[in-house]
Parts: C-alpha cells; structure tokens; sequence
C-alpha cells in the first residue's frame, strides 16, 4: 500500500469516526431531550399528587370529625333512652 492509499484511508477512517460521532451526539442529544421532558412530567405529576394527597388528609380529617360527632350523639341518645327505660 502506498503512502497516498494509507493517507486515502486515514482521512475516510476520520470522515467515518467524525459522522459516527456525530450520529452518536445527535442520539445522545435526543434522548436527553427526551429525559428531560419525562422529568418535567414526572415533577408536574409529583407536585399535583402532593396536592390532591393534602385535600384528602384535609377531608379525611373532616370526615373523622363527623363520625366523632355522631358517634357522641349516639352515645348520648343511648343513655337517655337507658335512663328512661331504668324509670319505666
């Protein structure tokens, strides 16, 4: 092989290694593109499900009051109706 055929080749090994690079940064590129994206969703989800855990506890907390609040009132009816029965 002679000087110029080894040179021919070095220069399209290089032109081949630059487009492979290339390819592979556009790739790369791509696809952190594409994980950023899923990371803004996935914090914008994160952030609404925080949200909606928050009214839950706050209606929860609510709920629980009410069930208290019958539960005295039951126990309440109870001993009056205890009471008058003992009378009776």
């Amino acid at each position: 092989m002679t000087f110029e055929e080894r040179m021919a080749q070095m220069a399209a090994n290089l032109e081949r290694f630059e487009r492979d690079g290339v390819e592979r940064h556009e790739a790369i590129e791509e696809k952190h593109q594409a994980l950023a994206q899923s990371v803004e969703l996935l914090a914008h989800l994160q952030i609404k499900t925080e949200e909606r855990l928050l009214k839950n506890e706050i209606l929860l907390g609510e709920v629980m009051e009410s069930v208290n609040s019958l539960a005295r009132i039951a126990h309440a009816h109870e001993q009056r109706i205890t009471g008058l029965e003992d009378r009776a």
